[in-house]
C-alpha cells in the first residue's frame, strides 16, 4: 500500500512515499510529516478527495480518522541560499532542519509550521499557515528579503531538482527507486524509474494478422482476432503452407 514505513517516523520527521494499489500501481505521490498524535499528508493539488477515499477503503478495525485541511491551510515555499536567514529574521527560534524535518514557529506573530523540503537544487523551506493569515506571512517574508515568483518558475525549479509530480511525471505507473551514491543521483540521492502501466501490451498489427490468417475461414476482417485463427495460422506456417 505504501513504499515507506510511516510507523517508524518520529514527531518532527517526514518522508516521501508512493501509495500503491493491490497491483502495485501508483495511486499518489506524497510527503508525510509526523506529529505527536497524527500524520500530515501532502498530495498534489486537486487529489485530496480521491486520496482520502482510497485510504478510507483500507480502514477496517483501526481507530483512524481523515481530516481534509485543504481549505483551511495555505503553503508558501521559500527557496535559495538565504532562506533560513529570512526565516530567522522573523523568528530566531527557527533552526536548520534536515530534509523533511519540521517545527512550529511564529512568523510576524502568526503561528506557522516550517518544513525543510528541497523542491529546488537551491534548497528551501515550506511554510504552512492558516489560509486567512497567509497574505500577512507572505508580506512579512517579502519585507524580510524574499521575492515573489510565479508558478511557472516553481515548475522549472521542481524539474531541475528531479522531483516527480503526480499526474505529470507519475500517472498510475509502477515505480522502482534506486538509491545511488554517484553524481547521477544529484542532490536527492535517489533516481526513480517509472514503468508505465497505461501502455497496452505489444500487439500484432491487424494487417499482418490478416495476411498470416488468410487460410483461416470465418475470421473477421476487422476488430480483435480470435486466438483460434492465429493458432491456425501458426500451424499452417509450421506445415509449410
Amino acid at each position: 500500500l505504501c513504499t515507506n514505513d510511516l510507523a517508524k517516523l518520529d514527531p518532527g520527521d517526514g518522508c516521501e512515499a508512493f501509495v500503491l494499489n493491490v497491483k502495485g500501481r501508483v495511486v499518489d505521490y506524497l510527503h508525510v510529516f509526523a506529529k505527536p498524535d497524527s500524520l500530515m499528508i501532502d498530495c498534489e493539488p486537486g487529489r485530496n478527495e480521491s486520496l482520502i477515499a482510497f485510504l478510507d477503503r483500507y480502514v477496517i478495525r483501526e481507530d483512524v480518522q481523515f481530516h481534509d485541511h485543504t481549505r483551511e491551510l495555505s503553503l508558501l515555499y521559500l527557496s535559495g541560499a538565504k532562506s533560513l536567514e529570512v526565516l530567522q529574521s522573523l523568528d530566531d527560534g527557527v533552526h536548520e532542519l534536515g530534509n523533511l524535518q519540521h517545527q512550529q514557529c511564529s512568523l510576524d506573530g502568526v503561528a506557522c509550521e516550517v518544513r525543510r523540503l528541497d523542491r529546488s537544487v537551491h534548497g528551501g523551506y515550506e511554510v504552512v499557515v492558516a489560509h486567512d493569515q497567509c497574505p500577512q506571512v507572505q508580506e512579512a517574508l517579502i519585507s524580510a528579503g524574499a521575492r515573489s515568483i510565479d508558478g511557472d518558475v516553481m515548475e522549472v525549479l521542481r524539474v531541475e531538482a528531479g522531483l516527480p509530480a503526480m499526474g505529470v511525471d507519475v500517472a498510475r505507473t509502477k515505480v522502482m527507486a534506486f538509491t545511488l551514491t554517484s553524481a547521477l543521483a544529484g542532490a536527492a540521492g535517489v533516481v526513480y524509474a517509472f514503468v508505465d502501466n497505461g501502455v497496452a501490451p505489444t500487439s500484432f498489427d491487424p494487417t499482418s494478422i490478416r495476411i498470416r490468417s488468410r487460410r483461416s475461414r470465418g475470421a473477421p476482417r476487422t476488430g480483435r482476432w480470435p486466438h483460434r485463427s492465429i493458432a491456425t495460422s501458426s500451424r499452417a506456417r509450421r506445415a509449410g503452407r
